[in-house]
């Protein structure tokens, strides 16, 4: 395909999901891959399955509601509890300085809460 994708879940009990297009791909010595990508659409779980060891699923496309601004101030609490959980990991995955700054180059900085 011009522009491959895939769908990725937060764990396999979410319900919710987005659909990623791959922007760059590199196949690294160790057989693992590093990749960037881009959220594209978002889905909702209807049934889970497996293929070849894969997760797999029938979904539904979610459109984006477009007076979502207004959900800024509601959502402030669970952006701020997000924000403190990946402080969290952020911290045992990279508890040095130069860790910190790969797992940034990785991931991106952090959104702000």
């Amino acid at each position: 395909s011009e522009h491959p994708q895939f769908g990725m879940c937060l764990s396999p009990d979410s319900e919710y999901g987005t659909m990623l297009r791959i922007l760059e791909y590199d196949q690294l010595v160790d057989g693992r891959s590093a990749i960037k990508t881009i959220g594209t659409r978002r889905f909702r779980v209807l049934e889970w399955g497996q293929k070849d060891g894969y997760a797999t699923g029938r979904v539904a496309w979610v459109e984006d509601n477009k007076g979502s601004e207004a959900l800024g101030a509601s959502a402030a609490p669970a952006v701020a509890l997000l924000a403190e959980k990946i402080d969290r990991v952020v911290e045992q995955i990279a508890p040095s300085e130069a860790a910190f700054e790969r797992a940034q180059q990785q991931l991106g900085p952090r959104p702000e809460a």
